[in-house]
């Protein structure tokens, strides 16, 4: 492989702790009902518009533009007040530093440029795509090919790995080859529906694929 593409949230960062923490005060300022770190682990990975709206719960335009508004304000300010890198991921960075890295999120662009810089990243990749920089997002296989256009690299020798449904199918989409992780946001059962290449239970097991 001589490209890797990473999911962020559930993937290198846990950062479920502040995601709920930010949405739960969007959800007490509407006066809606605060969800569990569970439920929120649930509904993410899909973008900040399709989080809120699930978290609404029924279709209120006026109420979704105004709850989005208040969760980037309060999160852009609190997005790494608790969120942690997962075992082994710097380690896993820095053994790969000759491949083209890249990471592939849906959570809004300034929010992921802050957290890599929070956690000294920023430098270690060749392309950070987030929400806003391409038209469609994940699971569209357009930020994938964005990605890999950047690094250029094919997308048969680019591996996308992440705890999402969204990059499995998205890198499928884009012709990659696709690791689910099973520490992230979501279980192997719903994994496994969307036939990952390979199937990680930590970030270090990447060594026993790449080679």
């Amino acid at each position: 492989m001589q490209g890797l593409i990473f999911d962020l949230d559930g993937t290198l960062i846990d950062s479920s702790g502040d995601i709920a923490s930010a949405l739960n005060v969007t959800l007490k300022q509407l006066g809606l009902p605060e969800k569990s770190l569970l439920e929120v682990q649930s509904i993410v990975g899909d973008g900040v518009r399709i989080l809120m709206g699930r978290a609404i719960g029924k279709k209120d335009d006026l109420l979704l533009e105004k709850a989005i508004k208040i969760f980037k304000e309060y999160y852009l300010h609190h997005c790494v007040d608790n969120t942690a890198l997962y075992p082994g991921v710097k380690e896993i960075l820095k053994k790969y530093k000759e491949k083209k890295l890249g990471v592939v999120s849906n959570k809004p662009y300034p929010m992921v440029i802050k957290t890599l810089q929070h956690f000294s990243l920023e430098n270690v990749f060749t392309v950070v795509l987030g929400a806003e920089s391409t038209e469609q997002k994940k699971p569209h296989p357009q930020p994938f090919l964005e990605a890999i256009k950047k690094m250029s690299v094919p997308p048969s020798h680019t591996l996308v790995i992440g705890d999402g449904t969204t990059d499995m199918e998205g890198g499928h989409a884009a012709g990659m080859k696709t690791c689910a992780v099973t520490y992230g946001y979501r279980s192997k059962k719903e994994l496994e529906k969307f036939k990952p290449d390979f199937f990680i239970d930590k970030l270090e097991d990447l060594e026993k694929i790449i080679v």
